[in-house]
């Protein structure tokens, strides 16, 4: 029980972001400030883990990670930008077409593919590339969600 006291400023923050986006009280840009304020807040004033001292490297190494996402994701999607321009998703659709007449068949052809390149990839780069590329198959299947 008093794990859950302990944790109890931590498991607010979801819901703080949720019932913000969900009553409108905010965008989920916004919410995303809110939450980063109040993550700050927790940590500096109720858990005392994170000391002001500290505060300057730790927002620099969050600079440095939210870089390194940028990066993979301009990269992802010069790539995505390439495969299209290329037409490989109609040549894929073409190629597929025996495939979407069973369309378990294609949605295991398109999981093992997605398996492949994941295990290969960031799963940023991973979405940003393949989604161009499967979404006309899976369009052209009419699989509906």
């Amino acid at each position: 029980m008093t794990a859950t006291v302990k944790a109890l400023w931590a498991l607010v923050l979801p819901a703080i972001i949720i019932d913000g986006l969900k009553f409108g009280i905010f965008t989920p840009t916004e919410a995303g400030v809110v939450a980063a304020f109040y993550a700050l807040f927790v940590g500096l004033v109720v858990y005392r883990e994170l000391k002001l001292k500290n505060l300057f490297h730790v927002l620099v190494a969050s600079g440095k990670m939210t870089s390194i996402v940028m990066f993979l994701a301009a990269a992802a999607m010069v790539s995505s930008w390439l495969i299209t321009v290329a037409n490989i998703p109609g040549e894929l659709t073409a190629m597929l077409g025996p495939l979407m007449e069973n369309k378990l068949l294609l949605l295991m052809a398109i999981n093992l593919v997605v398996f492949l390149v994941g295990t290969a990839m960031d799963l940023t780069s991973t979405v940003l590339i393949l989604t161009p590329v499967l979404m006309p198959i899976i369009t052209a299947a009419r699989l509906t969600f």
